[in-house]
């Protein structure tokens, strides 16, 4: 799938541009975006009329929908990947109910059996790779991290972002600010607070795998016992789905806010047993 594309697609429809805009759309060089705007017509993506002279537009008519092919490759990719492979493409600008199909998709695909309202079982025929949200790639670890721990945001059936750890946020320029629900209590009975978010969220953007995902975050910084503030290089409303993401659950020490806790983890059991002060 290409980036590029996609960017040209989410903010230029049909109509007539100057070169300079369109390359600024998708942050290449005018001769950069000529030769991928020649390939992207040979692909039948685009039909792409070149203006005559200085000062002429030129004209773009889109012949496929983007969005929406790339869509159908994505819930492929999800089903057949680890999480790590597709987590770049997830960040992408995608549309709120398209990223809510992603969401819904992983989470079917990370599934677990309910057998009683105070247990849970999660089929293991080998050892858990890790407990650790931002390691968890395979599906075996995933199953257990999205019970143990809960994200900021979560994305309903109709891809709305739904707050969970979050119970409000609001745009200010470029900064995201997260306001977090309060009497929301960690495994080992702590209160979580702006700095738990804010430590996870800056170990987040640092860590090898998600760097690059996470690079127009600038700073983040906790402004108040249940606010976090996010700096990004501008206003993205990309940032929302991804903080819905399985790898931005909130950890401290190793232990999460969610129903259920680890009760025991070793090399013959796990047992997850309900957190009874789950928010």
């Amino acid at each position: 799938m290409d980036a590029y594309l996609f960017m040209l697609w989410k903010t230029c429809r049909n109509g007539n541009y100057s070169i300079a805009t369109l390359a600024d759309a998708i942050h290449l060089s005018p001769k950069q975006t000529k030769r991928y705007l020649n390939k992207w017509q040979a692909e039948g993506w685009i039909d792409y009329t070149s203006g005559r002279g200085r000062g002429n537009l030129s004209e773009l008519v889109w012949l496929r929908h983007v969005e929406r092919e790339y869509a159908k490759r994505m819930l492929e990719r999800i089903d057949r990947d680890s999480i790590e492979s597709v987590t770049e493409e997830l960040t992408w600008d995608w549309s709120p109910a398209q990223a809510g199909r992603f969401m819904r998709q992983l989470e079917r695909k990370f599934g677990y059996t309910q057998t009683t309202s105070d247990a849970l079982l999660i089929p293991r025929k080998r050892n858990f790779l890790t407990t650790h949200p931002l390691e968890a790639a395979d599906i075996h670890s995933a199953h257990l991290v999205q019970n143990v721990f809960n994200r900021l945001f979560t994305i309903d059936a109709d891809g709305n972002i739904q707050g969970e750890l979050a119970h409000h946020y609001i745009w200010n320029g470029p900064t995201l600010s997260l306001f977090l629900r309060k009497d929301v209590r960690f495994h080992d009975g702590s209160l979580l607070t702006s700095k738990e978010v804010t430590k996870s969220l800056r170990a987040l953007i640092a860590y090898p795998a998600y760097a690059y995902s996470y690079r127009h975050v600038k700073h983040i910084v906790s402004n108040g016992p249940y606010r976090v503030d996010l700096t990004l290089d501008q206003r993205r409303s990309s940032i929302l789905p991804q903080l819905a993401s399985l790898h931005t659950s909130i950890i401290k020490d190793g232990i999460g806010t969610g129903p259920f806790q680890l009760a025991q983890h070793d090399d013959k059991k796990t047992v997850l047993t309900a957190f009874p002060n789950y928010f």
